[in-house]
């Protein structure tokens, strides 16, 4: 009825026997927990939370984006030059 009620579209784990409610020690209705691969508890809030607040917490768990790779300066070669290819590699990581 809740979920109805409140719109929730994002997935949620029922707990028909109670014994999700003890393990975690539930205090109050609605909590939401994330939870990790490895069961680990990441964050709990207890009350209605809106899809927008999930993505936040959510945002703060990915890792940073990977800064963009790295590249040698380029130089203009002269019609007859012949092109080094065999400069410094570690520039690149090889």
């Amino acid at each position: 009825a809740f979920l109805r009620e409140f719109g929730v579209t994002y997935p949620n784990g029922p707990d028909p026997t109670g014994g999700i409610l003890i393990e975690y020690g539930v205090t109050g209705i609605p909590e939401t927990y994330f939870i990790d691969r490895d069961g680990q508890l990441l964050r709990r809030w207890v009350g209605p939370l809106t899809e927008r607040q999930i993505a936040a917490f959510i945002e703060e768990l990915l890792p940073p984006p990977a800064p963009p790779p790295r590249s040698l300066p380029l130089r203009r070669i002269a019609p007859g030059e012949r092109a080094d290819v065999t400069g410094p590699r570690d520039a690149d990581g090889w």
